[in-house]
């Protein structure tokens, strides 16, 4: 076998999700299955006559077996990361006293974070994160840290950030916060600490000779500080495709740490000297930086290198990165989920798998567009990866990296020279600084105008895992098509040179295929998000039109930017043709306000109730739509808006003043075929009685009810229920409120008519697809039965 590492990895990563998916006794039988079928496998081929196959067994029987350990391997390390989790789950909302020692601090602008290595249960070793406010603690001290330990907060809705998903990744299962240092030892002579003192000055260098924005942006590129990251720097690189730039990557060490190996072996003039030199330094800085998963990665890459160079033997890159995914893996088989991790792989797989066939195809290409091949490499390979974690791409960052990466090169030699002067001399390191200030005003620059182009962004949404499979399926096949050294059956009919032109004609036009059947949908999709207290609709109709029907809530801050504008990109699109606000309570347009300050989601129609009292926060959102050029429409009942085969109906408010804005709630009927869905906003029973008195609601069957008013008492009268009869019912509440909200005699009185009763709070986002015949509910967090 050529490559074996290649083999055992994909078994270990096999081991690592039979391991997440079922039990121990599960996987004992599965293990033995496929021992039995490795054997069967072994017995064919010797009992084959063919002298050649039965070689080539006895020459790889040790690699075919030993895949067997890696399969195992990968479901002790799960299981075991499994059983890490299960205990400190067991610890929330407990006050714990742990000792252990500090492997990395962080400090922000309101507190100290710690990362700890402790012992829990008296044999686990788990890495703890402690917020505190104790400020004289370095890596290396010996700690006892006091406190309660506080869940991380998971993901409810579509697209929101998952905060246990990316520790658990970074290897950290316990969380402290408000943390009480009861005991310390300082320790005496610690490499870390020592480390991180050095880091410390540098930073402390780069702030006193940039600006607040470039000082930050120096630290992370060049130290992996990115605790003072500034955030619109951080987004304004994101949204142009250039974020790996504020991140220690395989450039950062291959120029540091490759370029010390060069010189020392010239110097040095032996292989050994040199690469333990460059590998010791090497490890050090990627210590120093907080050894991140793309850092470990391009370190365990270099010392393949180094490896490969004092063994007198050729080093092969597709072997380099199984072998630094394999250690990655092992220390923390949860990394797989994070995106840094896939996306550093992804990038290096493009650039060594990927970019010899750009070579094949483009040969006369001129040397100065070689970039070109590498930035597009990568985007191919990373594309899916991509989208599944930010659901766009910037298009013009494949560009915008022609200039970018090549100056960086430069950019790290000037920060690296400022940061190590300035700590001996601060105005060696201010005139070494000067160069690093044009380059970031030229990164900051490009971004600004590239904003400015047509179609910057392209947002296609989460993939799915179909697509994912099939997307690497092709490319896989297309790559291999042209390494065959054999003609196929193609070459009958054509010479292979035309053969390999067509092959990428074909890869082009499938791929592109994929994309388009990926956006097809024959399906109305109603997302009811979890936005605690408050509502927020989400609507995509088959004709691919997109609505939001209010978006507010009283105990989440920032619910457009992290909610409702991640929920939107989520499912395909940075467009809303319709927002509707059925009244002006805070939490039904909180989050719809940002997003018309923000400016990140276009916004073309804003539908609001026709009342004859607007109060100051409807007149607010009035003068945001206008000064954006969003058009403004007041609906009264009895208007109606036909978008393909779905129609709103209004059945309130009627055009006139309101006391209670409640009670000027807009009521939207929505019909698809023969589903119905009944969007209440905060109406009360006043508006019920009226609709039940005017006949409106006769002989209507509703399959699906947004419930009024988070489930107040106010509102879902028994005549109501009884008349609509609705399958289904979901409620938009927030675990902890001062309103009492659902009320109990709601509750009641909604078992005795549904079927089935959803709550935000339990099972946040519900998401509801049908044909116009069939629907079916997929609830974001398992369900949980209610009362």
């Amino acid at each position: 076998m050529k490559r074996p590492m290649i083999y055992w990895v994909i078994l270990f990563v096999l081991g690592e999700v039979l391991g997440h998916q079922f039990t121990i006794s599960q996987l004992v039988y599965m293990i033995a299955a496929i021992a039995v079928l490795f054997i069967a496998i072994a017995v064919f081929y010797q009992i084959r006559r063919n002298s050649s196959r039965r070689r080539i067994l006895r020459n790889h029987t040790w690699v075919w077996w030993s895949g067997i350990v890696f399969l195992l391997l990968g479901c002790v390390c799960i299981t075991g990361v499994k059983n890490k989790i299960a205990v400190c789950k067991a610890l929330e909302n407990q006050e714990v006293l742990l000792e252990g020692r500090i492997v990395k601090c962080t400090k922000t602008d309101y507190n100290v974070q710690y990362i700890a290595r402790v012992t829990v249960g008296k044999q686990y070793h788990i890495s703890v994160l402690a917020d505190t406010t104790e400020t004289n603690l370095i890596p290396g001290d010996e700690v006892q840290i006091k406190g309660r330990v506080t869940a991380f907060n998971q993901a409810t809705n579509p697209g929101e950030y998952d905060e246990e998903t990316y520790q658990y990744a970074k290897g950290i299962f316990l969380k402290i916060e408000e943390a009480a240092i009861c005991k310390k030892e300082i320790s005496l002579f610690s490499v870390s600490g020592i480390l991180y003192q050095i880091r410390a000055r540098m930073v402390n260098v780069y702030q006193q000779e940039f600006s607040a924005q470039y000082a930050s942006l120096a630290g992370a590129m060049v130290l992996g500080d990115k605790a003072g990251l500034d955030n619109d720097m951080k987004e304004l690189y994101q949204k142009n495709g250039i974020a790996h730039l504020i991140a220690i990557s395989g450039l950062h060490i291959a120029m540091i740490g490759g370029t010390l190996y060069h010189i020392l072996r010239k110097m040095l003039g032996s292989y050994g000297l040199s690469a333990a030199a460059g590998a010791a330094f090497i490890i050090l800085y990627g210590v120093m930086t907080g050894l991140s998963g793309a850092t470990l990665r391009a370190i365990i890459m270099l010392l393949a290198v180094m490896g490969a160079d004092v063994c007198g033997r050729r080093y092969d890159g597709i072997s380099a990165i199984a072998l630094a995914l394999l250690v990655m893996l092992v220390n923390n088989p949860y990394q797989l989920r994070e995106a840094g991790f896939l996306l550093s792989f992804g990038a290096i797989l493009g650039i060594t798998w990927l970019l010899p066939v750009w070579n094949m195809f483009f040969k006369k290409l001129p040397r100065w567009l070689d970039g070109l091949g590498v930035s597009i490499c990568v985007q191919i390979m990373t594309l899916p990866i991509t989208l599944w974690f930010f659901y766009e791409i910037p298009v013009w960052g494949i560009f915008l990296n022609l200039i970018v990466v090549p100056l960086m090169s430069v950019l790290l030699v000037f920060l690296i020279l400022c940061g190590t002067a300035g700590v001996v001399h601060l105005h060696t390191g201010q005139v070494l600084a000067l160069p690093a200030k044009w380059i970031f005003e030229l990164y900051e620059w490009l971004c600004r105008y590239s904003e400015q182009l047509p179609c910057h962004r392209i947002c296609l949404g989460r993939p799915t895992a179909i697509f994912i499979i099939l997307y690497y399926g092709i490319l896989m096949l297309f790559v291999m098509l042209q390494y065959t050294k054999k003609p196929c059956w193609l070459n009958i009919l054509m010479k292979k040179s035309k053969w390999k032109r067509a092959s990428l004609l074909c890869y082009v036009f499938v791929t592109a295929g994929l994309f388009v059947m990926q956006s097809v949908s024959a399906k109305l999709k109603i997302c009811v998000l979890d936005v605690g207290q408050g509502d927020g609709i989400y609507i995509e109709t088959p004709e691919h039109v997109h609505i939001l029907i209010d978006g507010g809530s009283s105990t989440r801050r920032q619910l457009g930017k992290y909610v409702l504008e991640n929920a939107v990109k989520y499912h395909g699109t940075a467009r809303l043709h319709y927002v509707f606000v059925t009244h002006s309570d805070s939490d039904h347009y909180s989050g719809v306000s940002e997003l018309l300050q923000d400016g990140n989601i276009v916004v073309d129609n804003l539908v609001l109730p026709a009342i004859t009292n607007p109060d100051e926060a409807y007149l607010e959102l009035v003068r945001r739509a206008r000064e954006n050029g969003i058009h403004i429409f007041r609906m009264q009942a009895g208007d109606s808006i036909q978008l393909g085969k779905m129609q709103l109906v209004c059945l309130n408010p009627q055009k006139e003043a309101y006391e209670d804005k409640n009670t000027g709630s807009l009521v939207i009927l929505a019909s698809y075929k023969d589903f119905d869905m009944l969007f209440t906003g905060d109406m009360d029973e006043e508006v019920e009685q009226r609709l039940l008195e005017e006949h409106v609601l006769e002989n209507m069957h509703i399959e699906l009810l947004k419930v009024a008013h988070h489930g107040s008492a106010t509102a879902s009268s028994e005549a109501f229920l009884k008349q609509l009869r609705p399958e289904t019912a979901v409620i938009s509440v927030a675990e902890t409120n001062q309103y009492g909200h659902p009320a109990k005699a709601v509750m009641e009185r909604l078992n005795r008519f549904c079927k089935k009763i959803y709550l935000t709070k339990d099972c946040g986002a519900v998401t509801i697809d049908t044909n116009g015949r069939q629907y079916f509910i997929e609830s974001f967090l398992p369900v949980k039965k209610t009362e």
